[in-house]
């Protein structure tokens, strides 16, 4: 065999061995590039996960608000709650405990939800039609006296809490407002 012989057989074979390591490194970049979507989808997908995450996270905590139907009033002159407690002119915060499913308990506090001003037993009140709006009412009072709460509404409900007043107080003010007044313990 001849060194033109060797060239002759050779050229082919080393050819052979450059395109198969051509090819070889050409797969290997598109696999690394395919890796790299790969990667990219995988993030982009979890950060979607993330965000549908914080979505339900920040979406649950606005029904809060509705399960415990927390609303804020404003009242520019006294108002008499049941057991002798008067909020001074003010903002308040009412919201509904879930006494152990009960959801006939009151709870009313400062605005900044730091002082428990008072835990109220009520009973459910039923209206005709729900109103756009938290709604209170207030008993007709003795002239110079606090006026005494007597139902709240939640926004676009029909059923409403009633505020139960001691047996004492009820047929006070019931004298003074002509009507019947929700009775409360004997106390």
């Amino acid at each position: 065999m001849t060194i033109l012989d060797w060239h002759t057989i050779r050229t082919p074979v080393w050819s052979a061995l450059v395109v198969t390591l051509g090819e070889s490194t050409h797969r290997d970049t598109a696999n690394t590039e395919s890796e790299e979507d790969r990667m990219k989808t995988a993030r982009k997908l979890g950060m979607l996960f993330c965000m549908a995450i914080l979505i339900v996270t920040f979406s649950s905590s606005a029904k809060a608000n509705e399960f415990d139907k927390l609303t804020i009033f404003t009242f520019s002159a006294p108002v008499e709650l049941p057991g002798g407690v008067v909020l001074s002119p003010g903002s308040y915060v009412f919201k509904l405990l879930d006494d152990a499913g009960d959801r006939n308990v009151v709870e009313i506090l400062d605005q900044e939800q730091t002082q428990v001003y008072a835990t109220i037993l009520t009973v459910p009140v039923e209206r005709p039609r729900p109103a756009d709006k938290s709604t209170v009412e207030f008993y007709q009072s003795a002239a110079g006296d606090p006026n005494a709460l007597k139902t709240w509404f939640y926004p676009g409900d029909s059923y409403g809490q009633e505020f139960v007043y001691p047996r004492a107080r009820t047929a006070e003010l019931a004298k003074i407002a002509k009507q019947p007044v929700s009775v409360g313990s004997s106390n």
